[in-house]
């Protein structure tokens, strides 16, 4: 089994060319991956398998998307570049376009504290309400996403809470900090948008926590109900892989081009 999970981010529009414009990627990777006859999983069924609840295929490729942005589900103008097709968008094009072709669901990632998804929007964005959580729930109903975790508030050094901080991603490195920053993000996403993501966290900014990896995760499991903990080390997912710290590659960092997915994909085989 080699899976090698990709990892996109809504908000990333300064172009609307490949290189600088995620969803443009997104729709010409799908392609790509469709006309390769590679297999779509979810993030889901690679934990499922990894506890030998499921058996997935020899290669496959799986989709998720980080912060969870409105451009996530709706298409949106971005100034000055136009309407901006969503995620969601892309995919549900691709499900018609290629109806014998399992596209979805794509795993969407989501900052769970509303202050500070108002914050970061403020900060990080354009202050125009695009870090809502109104369309989760609408989200998982079209089946083309599954909502996972986080983080309570991505531990992000743009907000307030954290000026006074010395590192500039802080840690999450020790027992309260997992209660407050996990354990609470999956009570609060999971009593908005009950789905089968809510098993899934995603490490803020893809830095796996070493007392998250090594002890929270594993040994708090009847608390925090989670399955499988993602990061952003580039590689491809086998069998003995830790599901506690599973890679993810990440659009515009991994690969920035065609041409470098197309190695990517050729790396599966």
């Amino acid at each position: 089994m080699r899976i090698a999970v990709l990892t996109y981010h809504s908000q990333n529009i300064a172009g609307n060319d490949y290189v600088d414009n995620d969803h443009v990627a997104l729709r010409q990777d799908i392609e790509q991956v469709l006309k390769a006859g590679i297999d779509i999983v979810s993030l889901r069924q690679i934990a499922d398998a990894l506890l030998g609840k499921s058996v997935l295929p020899s290669r496959a490729i799986a989709f998720s998307c980080d912060d969870g942005t409105d451009f996530d589900f709706r298409d949106l103008d971005w100034p000055h570049l136009g309407l901006q097709q969503s995620f969601a968008a892309i995919v549900r094009g691709f499900a018609t376009k290629y109806p014998a072709s399992h596209v979805g669901p794509m795993t969407s990632f989501v900052i769970a504290d509303p202050k500070a998804r108002n914050e970061l929007d403020n900060r990080c964005l354009k202050g125009l309400g695009w870090m809502s959580e109104d369309w989760w729930q609408p989200a998982v109903a079209s089946g083309i996403f599954h909502i996972g975790i986080h983080g309570w508030d991505h531990c992000h050094p743009m907000l307030e809470r954290y000026s006074g901080v010395d590192s500039p991603r802080p840690d999450i490195s020790g027992y309260q900090d997992a209660e407050n920053q996990v354990l609470r993000a999956v009570s609060y996403i999971s009593a908005r948008a009950p789905n089968p993501g809510t098993a899934l966290f995603a490490f803020p900014f893809g830095i796996p926590s070493e007392y998250l990896v090594r002890e929270y995760l594993p040994d708090f499991q009847a608390r925090h109900k989670l399955t499988a903990a993602f990061s952003t080390e580039p590689a491809t997912i086998h069998r003995e892989s830790n599901r506690w710290s599973l890679p993810r590659y990440v659009c515009g960092h991994h690969w920035k081009s065609p041409e470098d997915f197309s190695a990517l994909l050729r790396n599966l085989k």
